[in-house]
């Protein structure tokens, strides 16, 4: 690490800011998403589909029910979403 107040410590500073502005911008999973938002962020940055998800959460009316917030994540659900798409268990958990 650069010493502090040194130009590149400056320079890093200043990257870390652009990079946070961005984040903020583009990626919005702060307190307001849902483990809907959350799952399909993560699809998203895998390259995989809702349909994807039938065999993690067991059928497409599954996925339908969960989309719809007519039934909550199972506890092995959880499981197979954090093992298979790296999602924290506490971001499914409402």
């Amino acid at each position: 690490m650069p010493a502090p107040r040194s130009k590149k410590h400056e320079v890093l500073r200043f990257l870390l800011l652009l990079i946070e502005a961005y984040d903020d911008e583009h990626y919005q999973m702060g307190d307001k998403s849902t483990p809907q938002d959350v799952v399909d962020f993560m699809l998203d940055q895998k390259g995989k589909t809702r349909t994807d998800l039938a065999d993690l959460l067991g059928g497409r009316s599954r996925v339908s029910e969960f989309y719809k917030g007519k039934r909550r994540l199972s506890i092995e659900q959880v499981r197979r979403l954090r093992n298979e798409l790296g999602i924290p268990a506490d971001l499914l958990i409402e």
